[in-house]
């Protein structure tokens, strides 16, 4: 299957990761995809409180209504009996034309005696470990997992991720994300009066 910087298609390749979570050796393919990613993210601020890791938002459109599904698959699986439903339905799984991840990578300082490579990623729907590589004994050629999903997923998001690392050395990354990141991912405390005056049967 050919994958599209979409959506539906990252989130495709996320079923692939439930159960990818302990620490394992990779394959020379998958540490070959890594890199790209780390390099792109290479003058990217640690996080404040972990030195090893960091991370960056970035931006996937939801696509077209095909690039989700057929008329006719979801007339099989979802119930659906007109055009009018399937889009509908289309528009309750994707309600913006665009999609934001966060995505973090982490690894190990240089003079760590522990040797290894992490990438997760944390969507509306998903936050998943993608990837908790074991460096300490190298790589190996083949290995009990399939690796391709991982790899898919590693290309698929590069552009994305190089395109937020561009706004970010030109400057307008941290507005666009203060301003267009939805309101499920933001923390913060909200005050009791703003909730008021546009919820008054709060009160």
């Amino acid at each position: 299957m050919d994958f599209k910087l979409v959506a539906p298609d990252v989130n495709r390749l996320f079923g692939s990761f439930d159960h990818f979570t302990n620490p394992e050796k990779p394959g020379r393919a998958l540490m070959v995809a890594l890199d790209p990613l780390f390099k792109a993210m290479a003058d990217l601020a640690p996080h404040e409180k972990n030195d090893e890791a960091k991370g960056i938002w970035i931006i996937v459109p939801r696509g077209s209504i095909s690039d989700w599904s057929s008329y006719e698959d979801a007339q099989e699986y979802d119930d659906v009996e007109t055009e009018g439903e399937y889009e509908q339905l289309w528009l309750d799984e994707y309600p913006d034309e665009n999609e934001w991840y966060y995505v973090s990578i982490s690894e190990n300082n240089p003079d760590s005696r522990l040797k290894f490579r992490g990438l997760s990623i944390t969507g509306r729907r998903e936050h998943n470990l993608i990837i908790n590589a074991d460096l300490n004994d190298g790589i190996r050629e083949e290995t009990w997992y399939r690796e391709e999903p991982a790899i898919e997923l590693c290309k698929l998001i590069l552009p994305a991720v190089e395109k937020s690392m561009g706004m970010l050395r030109e400057g307008s990354y941290n507005d666009y994300v203060s301003n267009h990141l939805p309101y499920p991912f933001r923390t913060g405390v909200i005050r009791r009066s703003v909730v008021y005056a546009h919820e008054p049967e709060w009160i």
